[in-house]
């Protein structure tokens, strides 16, 4: 038998992909949630638009991402996720506004 140190990083890498995969499962669930909540007439098209930009940002990320780990390295994909995480933010801040609900509660009978 061959030993070697590869099998405790590979157990907590296992565990913790796990663990990490149940949080996201769960992000899916309530964001479909909420957006078909939106506009209930186009609850059809929403799906569909939002499960085939999932999908396409699933590849598109790992052929960039891979491209950028063979060029230039590993600390390029990190400076381009700050840069893809701020323009991200800068978009919401810009152009999602929230205005206040004005939520009655019904009084108990």
């Amino acid at each position: 038998m061959v030993q070697t140190n590869l099998t405790r990083p590979l157990l907590a890498t296992a565990v913790l992909n796990i663990a990490l995969s149940a949080v996201i499962g769960a992000r899916f669930a309530s964001n479909t949630t909420l957006l078909t909540e939106q506009v209930p007439e186009a609850r059809g098209t929403l799906l569909a638009l939002s499960a085939s930009v999932t999908s396409a940002s699933i590849v598109a990320g790992a052929t960039v991402g891979g491209l950028i780990i063979d060029g230039p390295g590993f600390w390029a994909l990190g400076v381009f996720c700050f840069v893809a995480a701020t323009l991200a933010a800068a978009v919401v801040w810009l152009f999602v506004r929230e205005e206040p609900i004005d939520l009655e509660i019904a009084p108990a009978v």
